[in-house]
């Protein structure tokens, strides 16, 4: 018997024969069937059909590039559902992503993540692609277009959440003025993902 007020599909002579002998056997069972599954419940057979695919959710747009010009004091700056915090110390700090300041190449652009894109992380051997980082660092792939990516003047990656800051105007024995660069809310969740751009 066929219930759920569905009309089952048409059954391969195969597929019948499998329903039959898992209603003499007892128990309950699923078999996959086009646009469903038969079920047999102890030699009851039942058709559910598949459930329609939800609808996705709308893609946030991603965020358009912010021109930052050489920061004296301090910024915040919003970036789709986190912010990036900028500020100009002369004592080196303990948490954040920290740059000399006076040897960062002016202005600063956030602008999302690009095929092709290059880091030389801190302390790395040579520079790498941002994709095969984001692979490492376990950042999902839906997360990375909703990731800062700060490049100074000359499209230099020095830093994006999550991965290590770029060797790039990496602080020195002799720096006095330091900028700190800490990111807030750049969580890595499913939710965030069903809404990442296209």
């Amino acid at each position: 018997a066929v219930a759920e007020g569905v009309q089952a599909p048409h059954l391969s002579r195969n597929t019948s024969v499998q329903i039959q002998r898992a209603a003499r056997r007892g128990g309950t069972r699923g078999i996959s069937v086009q646009g469903g599954t038969m079920q047999v419940s102890y030699g009851h057979v039942t058709f559910q059909a598949a459930l329609a695919p939800s609808r996705p959710h709308p893609a946030r747009a991603a965020p358009q590039p912010v021109v930052l010009p050489k920061i004296q004091e301090g910024a915040r700056v919003s970036w789709g559902s986190g912010t990036v915090c900028f500020r100009v110390t002369d004592a080196m700090a303990t948490l954040g992503a920290v740059f000399d300041h006076e040897r960062i190449v002016w202005p600063l652009t956030l602008r999302i993540w690009r095929d092709g894109d290059r880091l030389r992380p801190r302390k790395g051997q040579g520079s790498r692609k941002l994709q095969d980082m984001f692979v490492d660092a376990k950042v999902p792939r839906g997360m990375r277009r909703l990731l800062p990516v700060l490049v100074d003047a000359d499209d230099t990656v020095l830093f994006v959440p999550h991965l290590r800051p770029a060797e790039a105007a990496s602080p020195t024995d002799q720096t006095k003025k330091f900028l700190v660069i800490q990111p807030e809310n750049f969580v890595i969740s499913p939710s965030s993902l069903a809404t990442a751009p296209r």
